[in-house]
């Protein structure tokens, strides 16, 4: 899958050459009078279509070129996954689960894409998602193996998750965490904010090239923050370990 430092540089050099165009996983994506467009195909057919995530899948992997991704802790303990599916014909392609990844087809071999996602997942899933420029938003769920989440410029937010290891990398997009219990913490942000509230790590590595760092009540044995021209904020009583920090022009702060 690409990364997003990789998504950033083609929105970026795009956006120079004066066109709205989203590259993501080999394809351009637009809009042209509210219709989505990919590579030069207009999909002017959207609806959301029921998942089947078979019992026992331990990974799963998801991308969304420009809609948001949004997903919860399951109420009955079974993964219940809807995607967004654009078309160019009404009513055509269906989407399976085979591996941890979507596999999609059409009965009119005709261009069908996925493009946005939300449901709630059973516990002790691997997680990876992917997005260009839709957010990325996890909620109340309770037990993940391991999580990577990849934004260029959308915002990622997880809200009271608990999980293994946690890789956060985004290029434009901000990152909010709310009472996070996990392991490893890895957060990476081109220009994008980081902020950490009431989360409790085994370790943390946050780094930013000009955004700003602000925790607020965490809880770590291993803190390193680097940030070529934001500052850091500590607010309230965090605990943070081993800590050290690498700053440019950025300053630490207490309030």
């Amino acid at each position: 899958m690409m990364r997003a430092s990789v998504l950033l540089a083609g929105l970026c050099s795009l956006a120079g050459c004066g066109f709205d165009v989203t590259q993501f996983g080999g394809r351009d994506y637009t809009e042209h009078h509210g219709v989505l467009v990919v590579d030069g195909t207009p999909l002017p057919n959207k609806r959301w279509v029921a998942v089947d995530v078979p019992v026992g899948t331990g990974s799963l992997e998801l991308g969304s070129a420009t809609a948001d991704i949004v997903l919860s802790g399951s109420p009955d303990g079974a993964s219940h996954l809807e995607v967004q599916l654009f078309s160019e014909l009404e009513g055509d392609g269906a989407v399976k689960v085979d591996g941890g990844k979507l596999v999609l087809s059409s009965a009119a071999n005709r261009l069908v894409i996925v493009n946005g996602a939300r449901g709630t997942l059973a516990r002790g899933m691997k997680l990876e998602l992917q997005s260009g420029t839709g957010d990325l938003r996890l909620e109340g769920l309770p037990e993940l193996s391991e999580v990577r989440l990849d934004d260029g410029t959308g915002d990622v937010r997880l809200t009271q998750c608990a999980t293994g290891d946690v890789v956060v990398v985004t290029g434009t997009g901000e990152v909010h965490l709310d009472g996070l219990k996990g392991g490893k913490l890895d957060v990476k942000t081109g220009t994008g904010d980081i902020a950490l509230a009431s989360c409790s790590v085994s370790m943390m590595k946050l780094e930013s090239g000009t955004g700003d760092v602000t925790l607020s009540e965490c809880t770590s044995t291993r803190t390193d923050v680097k940030s070529g021209t934001g500052d850091v904020t500590l607010d309230g009583q965090n605990v943070l370990g081993t800590t050290s920090y690498d700053l440019g022009t950025g300053k630490v702060g207490n309030r």
